[in-house]
């Protein structure tokens, strides 16, 4: 869970993506347990924690040339 709540601040990858990368395969679950371990469901402390870490690049990650 430490693991997802990294991902969850630090990442745009999608609820889904993050509780499959920490091997959990049923969401529920993942919700129920990222909730019991940190007050609140992965989506409610992205909105509140992921703002100031996940800042996503003006150009949307492009490389010019």
């Amino acid at each position: 869970m430490q693991r997802a709540k990294e991902l969850t601040e630090t990442t745009f990858l999608s609820i889904k993506e993050i509780m499959n990368s920490v091997g959990i395969s049923d969401p529920s679950h993942f919700v129920r347990d990222f909730e019991k371990r940190f007050g609140l469901s992965p989506a409610r402390f992205r909105a509140i924690h992921g703002a100031r870490q996940a800042v996503a690049p003006a150009n949307g990650g492009r490389i010019r040339q």
